[in-house]
């Protein structure tokens, strides 16, 4: 038998931020943006019952919102743009995608093919260029990013590897292991190994590997942002003033994606260079793995 208890009081909503929109004004604004023609920035500014939506920007390229700011009086932002789908079969369909992010970081994605428009909504944002531009241009934090700096440090080793091994007028430059570690980063900018704590020793593959972790803490990705705003060091296609627009997670990213991923490279590699000098490298390559992962969990 159930026992009495005292009456549930109803809960309270939650509280919208400063110049969030409710959730149904943000589906609705995805979806029928959805219909309008690609190709531009909006603003969103109003009341939610009155909300006025603006076009400020013709974008045919998302890399165009790079360093923009957006007016204190926006709410919101919209990003509508022309995109395409592939079915199994290979056909290639036209689509149209509408991507709302508010002042509260929240956002809604619709997505017209024809006449159908499917929206998403998602209380925290989702990853990706779009989405960390858009939520920089409203001054908000992009999602982290989960791969640290350690592996754009083994993405640039292994880039001066191939470079190394594959030029002809350098044949035979990566011989020994003594030479793979002279293409390393540390060795490379420095004349000799950077002064990171803990990475004196004979630099063995699972020292070579420590070195790489202990310099990825060193140059983290803020202070490789800093260093990228202030002009010490060039990132490809990235002004100074984006880099410092920008926060660390997007930095990270753009980062990442201006260097070839480590897989690739190391199947690059294996053409090149082979027997126990390969197989070093790639054991420090998945130690960096592994004790970046350790690293990134410990209490």
């Amino acid at each position: 038998m159930p026992t009495r208890g005292p009456s549930p009081r109803p809960a309270r909503p939650k509280p919208l931020r400063a110049g969030a929109l409710r959730s149904a004004t943000l589906r609705s604004t995805a979806r029928r943006l959805a219909l309008e023609s690609p190709g531009w920035l909006m603003s969103l500014t109003g009341p939610d019952r009155d909300l006025v939506v603006r076009r400020e920007l013709a974008v045919d390229d998302p890399e165009q919102l790079l360093g923009l700011v957006a007016d204190d009086a926006w709410r919101g932002v919209a990003l509508v743009l022309p995109g395409h789908t592939d079915d199994l079969a290979g056909a290639t369909d036209a689509v149209t995608l509408s991507y709302v992010v508010d002042r509260g970081g929240r956002s809604a994605l619709a997505i017209r093919c024809g006449e159908a428009v499917d929206t998403v909504e998602s209380m925290v944002g989702a990853s990706g260029f779009i989405d960390d531009a858009a939520r920089r241009v409203l001054g908000l934090p992009c999602a982290p990013e989960p791969a640290t700096s350690a592996v754009l440090i083994l993405s640039v080793w292994l880039e001066h590897l191939l470079d190394a091994s594959s030029d002809p007028d350098a044949s035979g430059g990566i011989v020994t292991w003594t030479d793979v570690v002279g293409q390393h980063p540390a060795w490379r900018a420095g004349g000799g190994p950077f002064a990171v704590p803990g990475t004196d020793g004979t630099h063995r593959p699972d020292e070579l590997a420590e070195l790489t972790v202990a310099l990825g803490r060193h140059l983290d990705w803020e202070r490789l942002r800093g260093l990228a705003s202030d002009g010490s060091i060039s990132i490809p296609g990235l002004a100074a003033s984006e880099a410092a627009w920008m926060d660390w997670p997007f930095f990270a990213r753009w980062t990442l994606g201006v260097h070839r991923p480590v897989t690739e490279l190391l199947d690059d590699l294996s053409l090149f260079i082979d027997g126990g000098v390969l197989r070093d490298v790639r054991y420090t390559v998945d130690a960096v793995g592994w004790l970046g992962f350790a690293d990134s969990h410990a209490s």
